[in-house]
């Protein structure tokens, strides 16, 4: 009896804790190998493109005009705008104001078209939203790269 008492070994606290971390470590490393085969479809625009190329396509031209403390927003470009995602920027900090979509898609500056939206005053980041297709839903896609700093007074 007193030889098993001398024997040493790994405390049962520290073998649990090994056993977790070791278990933990490969559902992770599983779970980034398996995201890999994940069916994960991207957005498209116009018939296949990525939808970020067609960010890179975006013209548009954004106004505040204090006074009635208003946005106006032109398409200059080719490609439809849905809407756009309006952030207030603050001391170290933004907050999301939201996405304030179009009655109507903006298309290439039909005469000048434009929308207005009622925004609060400060300095605003104004990101154009469009609308992106996948095999069986649509869904809406910021180009935080097209991003517009404005100032409302």
């Amino acid at each position: 009896m007193h030889k098993l008492m001398n024997k040493k070994g790994v405390s049962p606290v520290i073998a649990t804790v090994l056993l977790i971390m070791i278990a933990i470590i490969l559902a992770i490393i599983i779970l980034l190998w398996a995201n890999q085969f994940l069916n994960r479809e991207k957005l498209t625009k116009f018939g296949g493109e990525a939808i970020e190329n067609a960010c890179d396509r975006i013209q548009f031209t954004a106004e505040a005009i204090q006074a009635d403390r208003k946005i106006y927003v032109i398409n200059e470009g080719n490609v439809p705008l849905f809407g756009l995602k309006v952030t207030k920027k603050g001391l170290g900090l933004t907050s999301n104001l939201g996405t304030f979509t179009f009655d109507n898609t903006i298309r290439i500056g039909e005469n000048g078209q434009t929308e207005e939206f009622d925004i609060p005053p400060g300095e605003l980041i104004i990101s154009p939203v469009l609308i992106g297709e996948s095999t069986d839903v649509k869904r809406t896609y910021v180009c935080e790269n097209q991003a517009q700093a404005l100032s409302v007074t």
